[in-house]
């Protein structure tokens, strides 16, 4: 998916797409001077297409609470949009995070993103 990388000092955001599937790579750290850029990136992603989404942190090593108010809202507008977002792939201390907010819950979180993938497309079928 040409145009949608976008690199700062502490994280990168990279999409690609696998069978009709957006995977969203985070890696690095998401700070409070990238939840604007984060914000952008998913709201732009969620006007192109129509199937999945996936995010991928397994190589997010930080965010702030910023940053989990981003992806909690955007699991709500996915939700309402009637797009399918799963977490394929989570770094164990973003987990932790994650965990102690019971946002696993709230969240479908997968061990890896062959596994969400999987699950995507047979919900799909």
């Amino acid at each position: 998916m040409p145009g949608l990388e976008e690199t700062g000092k502490a994280l990168t955001l990279a999409a690609s797409e696998t069978d009709g599937v957006v995977v969203v790579k985070f890696s690095g750290r998401l700070t409070i001077n990238h939840v604007d850029e984060v914000d952008v990136f998913l709201t732009k992603l969620l006007g192109e297409g129509g199937g999945g989404i996936i995010l991928n942190l397994a190589d997010l090593t930080h965010i702030v609470s910023s940053g989990i108010g981003v992806l909690i809202a955007f699991r709500e507008r996915t939700a309402k949009a009637g797009r399918p977002l799963a977490i394929g792939g989570v770094n164990p201390k973003i987990l932790k995070i994650f965990q102690l907010m019971s946002l696993e819950s709230f969240f479908a979180i997968f061990d890896a993103v062959p596994q969400a993938l999987a699950e995507m497309k047979g919900k799909q079928g």
